[in-house]
């Protein structure tokens, strides 16, 4: 099984028709597309778009997790909370 594409990720701000783009950091390719529930939900696919460039940080943060089981629970706090504003696109 290969790797997945490393992050950071992005979305890309510009509206698009009924689709948030994500991208890799520079935007030099898109990695996924995000839909809302209907073409026309650019609200709704825009958070969904966010959602998904926070996924590399959702990762970093579940295997700081396992690979540390004695760890700082001050150090996971602000890497979750991190990932929360990064998937929501509200201030930590």
């Amino acid at each position: 099984m290969s790797g997945h594409t490393p992050g950071p990720w992005r979305i890309d701000p510009r509206p698009f028709s009924g689709y948030g783009a994500v991208h890799v950091s520079g935007g030099q390719y898109i990695v996924a597309k995000a839909l809302g529930q209907t073409q026309s939900c650019e609200t709704e696919a825009t958070a969904n778009a966010r959602l998904i460039a926070a996924a590399p940080k959702a990762l970093v943060l579940a295997r700081y997790a396992v690979d540390n089981p004695d760890f700082d629970s001050a150090v996971f706090d602000h890497m979750a909370r991190e990932f929360i504003a990064e998937a929501t696109g509200e201030t930590p």
